[in-house]
Order: C-alpha cells, then structure tokens, then sequence
C-alpha cells in the first residue's frame, strides 16, 4: 500500500477518478481498484494503517457512525480552512 497525493498523479484516469473528484474530496483506492471518497475514504485508509487506527476506521464505516460520516465528513471539508494548520489553500472553492 502507498498514500499520494492526486497532485503526484499522471493522468487521474488511471485510477479511475477526475479532477472535480479529487479537488472536491479525499478518496482511497484499493489495490483491487474499488474507489471511495469522503468519509468512507477516510475510514477505509484507517483500517489499511491498521492498529488503533484500524478500529477508528471500522468505527467510522460501521452504522450509525456510517450514516453519520458523510454530514460531518462535510462539514468538516467546507470548513478545513479555518481549523487550527488550516491555510486559504485549504479552502475548497464553490464554484469548483
């Protein structure tokens, strides 16, 4: 398993996402291919890392924390800019 950036990929078709997708949310693809984004993202790279992660990453794809993740997983992207670290280019624009 490797993590990079959607910045220090070629071509974002060969992982099968677009730049509206990588701009607008985190993603995780596994090496089988299966892609996703958002809080799911979030909770399956979790579990990849394994250890206490790894149970915070099943916490967050298990219901009602599932249910849950993508309402907070967004609201927390929207308002990354202004989280302690957060810069303007963590703003994600709009109109994007």
């Amino acid at each position: 398993m490797s993590v990079v950036s959607w910045q220090s990929i070629d071509d974002l078709g060969t992982v099968g996402l677009t730049l509206h997708d990588v701009t607008s949310a985190a993603w995780f693809v596994a090496p089988d291919g299966t892609r996703l984004g958002g809080h799911l993202a979030i909770g399956a790279a979790l579990r990849a890392v394994g250890g206490p992660w790894g149970l915070v990453g099943r916490a967050i794809l298990t219901p009602p924390l599932r249910w849950l993740g993508g309402p907070v997983y967004r609201l927390v992207a929207n308002n990354r800019h202004r989280l302690p670290g957060g810069t303007a280019s963590c703003r994600i624009d709009p109109h994007s």
